[in-house]
């Protein structure tokens, strides 16, 4: 059963350091006027500038941006040696894009309409491009109204004792309210939960280079959502990465993860995969008439379902909402499934006088995780689905085949010939030779 919390807790040792927090348009009373819980809000993704074009249609939207250091493509005036905020996709493994941040942001500014409802979700992959943003944005902004939400996410390393006085939270808001009073910080931390097991150990064995598992980790996300939609491309990419491995380390922890990969693509026959001779393919290729669905999962004993904040990270949030009532928190969907955790983050949205704040949530996957919008319904219905973003990602419904039909096989028509002929030819003989014995008992 879900604890409802009808009033906040009063903080008093906060009362003294309470601050109003960043300038930014208040997000409920924006969203309200558009007709929109912050949960109706529709997130679209951008990670190139035919996806940001697209965003640029929708007149009741998130757009949403994920930022990492990189270079922009040379044909359009990138530099090899200059490397900027870029937007690109969360898994993808080259940090190279043809849309810069500052370029997105300007595009947003002069195609937005007044009478639109746009709002903007800045990601940051790493804290090594806060201070860029920052700079971006303030530039961009410099002599704009400030009429619609412009929200900067980071996500934090919780470091065990910051907990005492001022922690990198703080440092992160102070310098954001400072430069960019607009601006509406979101603050989250790393956690350990879903594939996260699996990754760590690949990454402690040391075999793949940063890219590889990163491509590693947006394919295996793609098994899960969409498994007939990897490319062939991507599936070559796996097989040489096998068969290096398993002639250098066949016993890795590493290798294990890559031949489960292989053989669920395989298995899923949407693939030619390449034979090791020319007598047989490598693995055995799987009947899809009996097939109930595709493979969509691989490591399953190795995914972590059971996960919570630490506690001191939602002491983090509280005190961070005894100084800033306009600040949101982001959520990773797989730790917020239970009652006794929804329960202690529910309760970070009370500010130092004991009335509920103006913060906000914002609940999240990462790549290859399995949490889907229904596993954190009984914390939507808890909080209120006013004071929480949904990522689209979480709405994203695996397809589904089993309408496939496969187109029948050769091979299997003429086997089907042979054994009829094989048939007629028996019955033909057996009726030639009960001739022949009926005739010889005659005489």
């Amino acid at each position: 059963m879900i604890v409802m919390w009808t009033h906040c807790w009063p903080m008093l040792a906060l009362v003294a350091i309470s601050k109003p927090g960043a300038k930014g348009v208040d997000i409920r009373y924006y969203w309200n006027n558009a007709g929109l819980t912050l949960r109706q809000v529709q997130w679209i993704g951008v990670i190139d500038r035919a996806s940001l074009e697209t965003g640029l249609k929708c007149s009741k939207c998130m757009l949403s941006l994920n930022i990492q250091n990189g270079t922009e493509w040379l044909h359009i005036g990138g530099d090899l040696d200059k490397f900027i905020p870029i937007v690109t996709s969360p898994s993808q493994s080259v940090a190279t894009s043809d849309l810069t941040l500052e370029y997105a942001l300007k595009r947003i500014k002069d195609q937005r309409k007044h009478s639109d409802s746009l709002g903007i979700f800045i990601d940051l992959t790493s804290l090594s491009s806060l201070n860029q943003t920052v700079t971006i944005l303030s530039s961009v902004f410099a002599d704009t109204l400030y009429d619609f939400p412009i929200l900067v996410s980071i996500r934090l390393t919780y470091v065990p004792g910051e907990n005492e006085g001022k922690f990198k939270a703080i440092d992160i808001l102070d310098l954001i309210n400072e430069n960019v009073p607009f601006v509406t910080s979101v603050i989250g931390w790393e956690t350990y939960h879903g594939m996260d097991q699996v990754w760590r150990r690949i990454e402690d064995e040391g075999l793949l280079l940063d890219f590889q598992l990163l491509r590693l980790i947006g394919l295996i996300d793609q098994l899960y959502k969409r498994p007939m939609d990897v490319t062939q491309e991507e599936v070559r990419f796996v097989q040489v990465l096998h068969r290096k491995l398993d002639l250098s380390h066949p016993q890795s922890f590493t290798f294990i993860a890559l031949e489960q990969l292989l053989k669920a693509l395989d298995a899923n026959g949407n693939h030619a995969l390449e034979k090791i001779s020319n007598k047989k393919p490598k693995y055995r290729q799987r009947n899809s008439r009996l097939s109930v669905g595709p493979i969509r999962e691989i490591l399953s004993d190795y995914y972590i379902v059971k996960s919570s904040y630490r506690a001191e990270i939602i002491d983090q949030m509280r005190r961070i909402q005894g100084q800033y009532l306009n600040v949101g928190f982001s959520l990773r969907a797989g730790l917020i499934t239970n009652s006794s955790d929804i329960s202690r983050i529910k309760s970070t949205r009370c500010s130092a006088a004991g009335e509920a704040s103006k913060s906000f949530f914002v609940i999240t996957r990462d790549p290859s995780d399995r949490e889907t919008v229904s596993l954190v319904t009984n914390f939507l219905e808890a909080v209120g689905e006013e004071n929480i973003f949904v990522d689209s990602v979480l709405n994203e419904e695996t397809t589904e085949d089993e309408n496939r039909i496969p187109q029948p096989k050769l091979k299997s028509v003429g086997n089907s010939r042979n054994v009829n002929t094989f048939v007629f030819l028996s019955i033909y003989l057996s009726l030639v030779l009960f001739s022949n014995v009926e005739n010889i008992y005659l005489l």
